[in-house]
């Protein structure tokens, strides 16, 4: 919720439109207060009718005719709709096969019209299979509580602080971010923005690559400075085709 406000902050400043899928049934009172106590001046955007809380049924019929991209971006005018959605709780209302198709659907809306959005899992219960699944699905970007991975080409980008709890997630995601890609060039993991990783955090680093570099790819490291770099150095020294810089 907390990344969730600053993303709809940005989106008021640039004049979007804001949707909230309520899947879970909060309802606005909850996630208006849920909201404010994170920093989004909720007040103006629903004076302004820039914030909306609509439904499951309404965000499936997102790209309709008369449905909620075209009644924000060609009758009220917005320049683009940010739209949030908890993806699990989607899961749980429609069903397994059902969450793709609507996953994929939303995929589709972001390349063809003014649209982004943003999937939200609970972190305290996306595990195992289920954070497996998540992953699957959006393999491009993954944003925990001070842990950032982005994809961009053959570029992976990582932020934050990287602690051993953050291991299942970085493995997991690393592996899934290199399972498509060739092996003909390198893939480059761009660590500069990390401020501080643990042991646990660098041996994630190194399983999530492994498979990958076992096909005979090869990664190429941008490292930390200080403390973080020298420990990364040491752990994965030993890892064949992962290269420091």
């Amino acid at each position: 919720m907390r990344y969730l406000a600053d993303w709809f902050t940005a989106g008021l400043l640039n004049g979007d439109k804001l949707l909230y899928v309520d899947v879970a049934e909060w309802g606005p009172e909850a996630l208006v207060t849920g909201l404010a106590s994170r920093g989004l001046d909720v007040r103006r955007a629903l004076e302004a009718k820039r914030l909306e809380f609509v439904t499951l049924e309404e965000m499936r019929n997102l790209g309709a005719e008369g449905g909620l991209v075209e009644r924000s971006l060609v009758d009220d005018g917005h320049p683009a709709v940010r739209l949030a959605v908890r993806g699990d709780a989607v899961a749980d209302h429609v069903g397994h096969f059902e969450q793709l198709e609507t996953e994929t659907e939303l995929a589709r809306m972001c390349h063809e019209r003014r649209v982004s959005v943003l999937c939200q899992y609970d972190g305290r219960i996306t595990k195992d299979q289920q954070l497996a699944v998540a992953l699957d699905l959006h393999p491009d970007w993954v944003y925990e509580a001070d842990l950032s991975l982005r994809r961009r080409g053959r570029v992976i980008q990582v932020e934050g602080m990287l602690d051993t709890l953050d291991g299942e997630v970085l493995t997991r995601s690393l592996r899934r971010m290199t399972l498509d890609e060739a092996t003909a060039e390198p893939v480059v993991l761009d660590l500069r923005q990390v401020e501080a990783l643990t042991v646990g955090a660098c041996r994630a680093l190194v399983d999530g690559t492994r498979a990958f570099r076992d096909r005979g790819g090869e990664v190429t490291c941008g490292t930390p400075g200080g403390q973080a770099g020298a420990l990364l150095q040491t752990v994965v020294s030993d890892a064949a085709r992962f290269r420091l810089q």
